[in-house]
């Protein structure tokens, strides 16, 4: 078993060698390295709705050589952004890490705990005898391992009994195919998760199929079968969302919003979450007003919209990609030189994904919500620089391998933004969620 693995090393060692070699860029290694890649990333989910942990990869950018041999050398900064992205969440939940497996032995300080679990796509392991030697090895230093794609091979098979986790990317089978996967599996201990799951039916169908967990954004996709989940609550909040954003006196929306005590009990109870960092607690609605003023309060009222109503079992996972969202273009408008205006793109972010909860097209979501030109514009997919944010914080969350880092290094160009600090904003966002806590603060 050792020989096995200790061949194994070399090989992958001699490869690397050979690559960093091949890589003829007079820059440092740090400017095409972790410095150079972008971090992508997607919620993974139970079949209840809740945020198992998050799928993440790093996404090289295409203009650079030998970025295979990078990610090795330079194994330790990688791996300081992934203990920095595991610190900024809560500690449940799990990082599964995208990487080949020939960098497995560089990036074990990335694996302490159980938090960080490397993900292998078994479709590109030519050898397996010295797989199974290190998978062995990492199961003994407590790391655990999710296995992608495992090929149906007895040669595979025998990696069963030490896989914690099995992921299938659902668009390489056909539902015959992914049944006869699932009914051998069964007898195994492993979480078994479908990858790339993008609709409704195919979540529903992956579900009876036996899946326990799911990645995609099958939750944000509007349902034309389904009604229309504009409530009289959502109404309600969308009409004191216009008067704020008509600057309407604050007499008139304390009066509004005294009218409904559920919602003035809630919007205190948001207001005086740990998000809002005031030092005391405030005690009634005016004082909210006169101290928070209009755009503070647009902001509440936005994040309200997710919690009112009658709620559906994903409404909590699409208010936690809405603050996600809102919070990282947030975050790129702040960076914009000159910068831009934060409350409006943390808006556009949460607004964004409107059309999932209200369960209609966005242009019919803006026919009942005013909103200034830019962020409509943004909301429509038209040309504008709130646009480009919205999409460079959107291409962020997409992990699909066919996805290249191209119009990633695209739009990050247009605002002079690098890899580096596209990732470390992304930790930010996602430690600000954490912070904030609105999920376990939604005054019901």
């Amino acid at each position: 078993m050792f020989d096995h693995w200790l061949k194994f090393s070399r090989h992958r060692s001699a490869t690397t060698s050979r690559l960093v070699a091949d890589v003829a860029d007079p820059r440092p290694h740090s400017a095409i390295g972790a410095g150079a890649s972008f971090l992508v990333r997607q919620p993974v989910v139970d079949a209840a709705g809740h945020l198992v942990g998050h799928d993440v990869a790093f996404r090289a950018d295409p203009s650079l050589p030998g970025q295979d041999a990078v990610l090795n050398v330079l194994a330790p900064e990688f791996c300081a952004i992934i203990r920095r992205l595991a610190d900024s969440l809560p500690v449940q939940q799990i990082l599964f890490l995208r990487m080949d497996a020939s960098l497995l032995t560089g990036w074990l300080d990335c694996f302490s705990g159980a938090q960080v679990v490397p993900a292998i796509d078994m479709a590109e392991v030519d050898d397996f005898a010295p797989f199974v030697d290190m998978v062995e090895m990492l199961a003994k230093q407590g790391v655990n391992v999710a296995l992608d794609n495992l090929p149906d091979i007895p040669a595979a098979q025998v990696l069963l009994p030490l896989a914690k986790f099995l992921r299938f990317e659902t668009r390489r089978y056909d539902m015959v195919e992914l049944e006869r996967q699932m009914a051998m599996l069964i007898k195994w201990p492993a979480m078994c998760i479908a990858l790339q799951v993008e609709s409704e039916d195919e979540y529903e169908a992956c579900r009876v199929l036996g899946f326990q967990a799911f990645q995609g954004y099958f939750f944000t996709q509007v349902r034309p079968e389904m009604p229309r989940r504009i409530d009289h609550d959502r109404l309600h909040v969308i009409r004191l969302l216009n008067l704020v954003a008509q600057h309407a006196e604050m007499t008139e929306l304390d009066t509004v919003i005294r009218r409904d005590a559920v919602l003035a009990y809630r919007l205190l109870s948001y207001i005086n979450s740990p998000l809002s960092g005031l030092d005391h607690p405030l005690e009634s609605i005016t004082q909210a007003l006169y101290f928070l003023g209009y755009n503070p309060l647009y902001r509440w009222l936005t994040v309200l919209l997710f919690t009112s109503g009658n709620l559906a079992p994903n409404d909590r996972l699409l208010l936690y990609q809405a603050l996600l969202r809102g919070r990282l273009c947030e975050l790129l408008a702040q960076q914009h030189k000159p910068p831009m205006n934060g409350d409006s793109l943390f808006v556009v972010g949460m607004f964004s994904l409107l059309d999932a909860l209200f369960n209609v097209p966005m242009a019919q979501v803006l026919e009942f919500v005013t909103l200034a030109p830019p962020m409509q514009r943004a909301l429509c997919g038209e040309p504008d620089v709130y646009t480009d944010i919205l999409h460079l914080a959107q291409r962020l969350e997409d992990i699909a391998p066919t996805v290249e880092a191209d119009v990633l290094t695209e739009l990050a160009a247009r605002f002079n933004m690098t890899p580096a600090l596209l990732n470390r904003l992304q930790v930010e966002a996602l430690s600000w969620v954490r912070e904030a806590d609105i999920l376990h603060n939604d005054g019901r």
